[in-house]
C-alpha cells in the first residue's frame, strides 16, 4: 500500500497536473503548512509541531487520522517529548515531515576490562529488535547499521527472533583494528567502524558480539557499539571515538528514519478531507478521476520504476498507455493535448527545458532518498 501511494503521487505529478513542491521546500516540510492540527486539538508537544494526520492523544477528541498516528505527549519531562503510541516504537520523536518520521536512535553496547571479562560482570548476548508489523510505518533506506569498536561484529537478521542458533544472518558488520591498518576519520569500511544498509522495511534484529572479548585491544578501546540510524547524521572521527567515554551520549540523538503512509484511504478521500495534505490534486482531477484510472496509473508507474531495464516500458509505450488512460473517460480535458504530448515523447517535436520540472522521490521508492525524475508538464 505504501508503494502504491508513492507511485500514484509520482504519476499524477508527471502527467495529471499534480502540484509539486520545489526541491527547497519538498524535504522535511508539510505540504499545507497553514493546516497543522484539527480544530480543538493541541498543536505541539514541547518544541515539536504535530501536524495532521498525526495528532496528540486527547480525551474525547479524534486528533489523528487513525490510532496509528496518535502521539503521546509526555509532560513529566522538561521540555515535554512526543512518543508514538505503538509499543515497538519506544523512543521519542525528533521530527515529522511530509513522508518521514524521525525517532531517537536504538543502541547496543558492551564494555570489557583489560583481562577480558565484561565490565559489568555479566557475559551475555546483546540483542536488539526492530519491528513494524501491521503499522503505518516502514524503515527508510537512509538508515544504516553502524558498528564502532576494535573487536566487534553485529549480525543483522531480517526477523525479530531471539533464537538465531541455527539461522544465518542476512549481513554481518565487522569492526576491528589490525595493527597494520590505519584508523581514519570519515571511513566506516571495517577498521574501527563499519556500516551496512538496512534492507528490511518491516522487521529486523541485531546481535552484538566480540571476537576475543577485547583482550588484544583493551588498552585503548574497551567498548563496542552498534546502532541503527540515518547515515548522513553520523561522522566517524577516528581514534578519538574509540576511547571516548562520552561516545554513548554523542550518538544518542542520531535519529532512525521511518517512512509513514496512510492506508485504507484513497487520494480523492484525502483531498475531500480539508485537514489532510497527503494528496493534493487540481480540482478537475479530484472531480473527474476514477478509482480505475488511479489504479492503472499506479501500476504503470510501478513498471516505470522497475530497476530491471528489460521489464521497464519504453517512453513510447508510456505515452500510448497514458493516452489510453486519458481517453478511457469522456472528460473535456482528456484529449485536449493528448496527440501533441505523444508526438513530443516520440521525439517529433522538441521538449523545451522550461516544460520540465523536478519531482523529489520518497526514500521508500527504492531509488534512494535523493533520486529525481524529470518529467513533461
Amino acid at each position: 500500500m505504501r508503494l502504491f501511494l508513492i507511485l500514484l503521487v509520482v504519476l499524477l505529478g508527471c502527467s495529471w497536473g499534480y502540484e509539486v513542491l520545489s526541491p527547497d521546500t519538498a524535504n522535511h516540510t508539510i505540504m499545507k503548512p497553514e493546516v497543522f492540527t484539527k480544530p480543538g486539538c493541541q498543536r505541539q508537544c514541547g518544541n515539536l509541531l504535530i501536524p495532521y494526520p498525526f495528532g496528540i492523544k486527547s480525551e474525547g477528541l479524534d486528533c489523528a487520522i487513525s490510532p496509528a498516528f496518535e502521539v503521546q505527549c509526555s509532560t513529566d519531562i522538561n521540555p515535554p517529548l512526543a512518543f508514538p503510541l505503538d509499543p515497538y516504537m519506544t523512543h521519542h520523536i525528533h521530527d515529522i515531515s511530509d513522508t518521514e518520521l524521525r525517532l531517537n536512535s536504538f543502541q547496543a553496547s558492551k564494555c570489557y576490562n583489560q583481562s577480558g571479562p565484561p565490565a559489568d560482570g555479566i557475559e551475555q548476548l546483546i540483542h536488539v529488535e526492530y519491528g513494524l508489523d501491521e503499522t503505518s510505518f516502514a524503515y527508510s533506506t537512509v538508515n544504516v547499521l553502524t558498528v564502532v569498536g576494535c573487536d566487534d561484529y553485529a549480525n543483522l537478521y531480517n526477523d525479530r527472533s531471539l533464537n538465531h542458533t541455527t539461522s544465518k544472518p542476512s549481513q554481518v558488520c565487522s569492526a576491528t583494528c589490525p595493527p597494520d591498518k590505519e584508523i581514519r576519520e570519515d571511513e566506516c569500511s571495517g577498521t574501527g567502524c563499519c556500516q551496512i544498509p538496512i534492507t528490511s522495511h518491516a522487521n529486523f534484529s541485531i546481535d552484538l558480539l566480540t571476537y576475543k572479548r577485547y583482550r588484544n585491544v583493551s588498552y585503548f578501546n574497551q567498548c563496542g557499539f552498534a546502532f541503527v540510524g540515518e547515515k548522513s547524521r553520523f561522522r566517524f572521527q577516528g581514534m578519538s571515538y574509540l576511547n571516548d567515554s562520552y561516545f554513548r551520549q554523542k550518538i544518542r540523538d542520531i535519529p532512525i528514519v521511518l517512512d509513514w503512509f496512510i492506508a485504507n484511504q484513497t487520494c480523492g478521500e484525502a483531498q475531500r478531507d480539508q485537514t489532510s495534505y497527503a494528496c493534493k490534486f487540481k480540482p478537475r482531477i479530484v472531480n473527474e478521476g476514477t478509482p480505475d484510472q488511479l489504479e492503472k496509473a499506479a501500476l504503470l508507474v510501478r513498471r516505470c520504476l522497475n530497476l530491471n531495464g528489460a521489464e521497464r516500458p519504453t517512453m513510447m509505450e508510456v505515452a500510448m498507455e497514458l493516452q489510453n488512460l486519458r481517453g478511457s473517460t469522456k472528460h473535456p480535458w482528456a484529449n485536449q493535448q493528448g496527440h501533441e504530448e505523444i508526438m513530443s515523447l516520440k521525439g517529433h517535436s522538441e521538449i523545451r527545458h522550461s516544460d520540465l520540472y523536478d519531482i523529489k522521490m520518497s526514500s521508500g521508492s527504492n531509488l534512494g532518498n535523493d533520486s529525481e525524475l524529470l518529467s513533461p508538464r
